[in-house]
């Protein structure tokens, strides 16, 4: 499927997926900038197009054209390559230039734009029906690989593994299951799924995937600050309940932050690959301090030689080695203010390590 819009020289954008272009380009996922010109090598039918990669443009000698329903593509070059992709619908056989591209994507952009607006008066309709006074607090549940969002039932299925939600809000009780999400007075949102909780709830879910992170989020409604943070690595659980909004409350802040932590992966390694052992086996880095909480994955840290977090006077550190009988996995607890190290802990193959001040 081709997507465009239009950029701020009125060009015309078509985004690939890596499946469709990976014998042009190698993989990976990329925009493609078709224009109206002309050149040497993309003349008579052909036409220039250009290769954009992280919002960097690169002239790359593509040409393109159209062929009946499909649009094709090619890389000139010593080795000269082609692919074939069908064009929007809307437009069929009918030429693909600038201006019908315009008009397709003038089209969609108002579907969107329709689509967003009956999508925001549903959650209006969504909360008003749901007075905070009753449902005092929220859960926001996410589906993560990096800093990409992934639908939430991502990390519910792996394989032949499905796990579940459970959630316990007063007197209801619901679980979710991958194939069924439908969780009591839950609303699911493009970001994941947002579930409204009375006063006294509990919540249990685990992650299935071995790639993404699960998170969990308890926000308080009258002003949406989030009150606790949790997320789970491969196959690790989540569970929370109100009791755990007073130890978060209780633990303070964590601007005043006398303590640092120094995570290192051996003398020469960096941070990740202690966390991406030589197996499908991947451990986590789980730091809380006062409202500050991350977890961190291996894909976090693979540029990472030492990782340094500062830590307020609670906090709390829990970090597993990955299977790689070679690495080692260290933690020291600095003064931040003398650099004095004050405690350090290593962990070996499979080893975890747990520090609570």
């Amino acid at each position: 499927m081709i997507f465009i819009n239009i950029n701020a020289m009125a060009r015309v954008l078509l985004t690939s997926n890596g499946e469709t272009f990976s014998n042009l380009m190698g993989g990976g996922s990329y925009t493609y900038e078709i224009t109206d010109q002309k050149s040497d090598d993309c003349s008579g039918e052909w036409f220039v197009g250009r290769l954009i990669w992280t919002g960097l443009q690169k002239t790359d000698n593509l040409c393109w054209r159209n062929a009946g329903s499909n649009l094709e593509v090619k890389k000139i070059g010593f080795f000269e390559k082609s692919v074939y992709l069908p064009k929007p619908v809307e437009i069929g056989d009918r030429d693909l230039t600038v201006e019908t591209a315009d008009l397709f994507y003038q089209k969609k952009n108002a579907e969107k734009v329709q689509e967003q607006r009956i999508s925001e008066d549903r959650d209006r309709q969504f909360f008003a029906g749901k007075p905070i006074k009753e449902f005092p607090y929220q859960a926001r549940m996410t589906c993560s690989y990096g800093s990409n969002q992934l639908p939430l039932m991502a990390c519910m299925q792996n394989g032949n593994i499905t796990t579940n939600i459970e959630v316990r809000s007063g007197q209801d009780y619901s679980m979710g299951q991958f194939t069924n999400l439908n969780i009591a007075n839950s609303l699911g949102t493009k970001n994941g799924l947002i579930v409204l909780l009375r006063s006294e709830f509990q919540i249990r879910m685990q992650n299935a995937s071995n790639q993404m992170a699960m998170n969990l989020e308890i926000v308080d409604r009258q002003t949406n600050a989030i009150l606790y943070q949790k997320s789970a690595g491969q196959y690790g659980y989540i569970t929370a309940s109100n009791a755990v909004l007073t130890k978060a409350s209780s633990a303070g802040s964590s601007e005043n932050s006398p303590y640092e932590a120094e995570i290192s992966c051996g003398t020469m390694l960096l941070v990740g690959q202690c966390l991406y052992g030589i197996g499908s086996f991947k451990t986590t880095i789980e730091i809380r301090s006062g409202s500050f909480y991350k977890m961190y994955q291996s894909t976090d840290l693979m540029n990472t030689n030492l990782l340094r977090v500062p830590l307020g006077n609670a906090f709390s550190i829990r970090a597993q080695n990955a299977d790689n009988p070679y690495n080692l996995l260290t933690v020291k607890i600095k003064d931040k203010k003398t650099g004095k190290i004050i405690f350090e802990k290593s962990a070996g193959q499979l080893d975890y390590i747990n520090i609570k001040n």
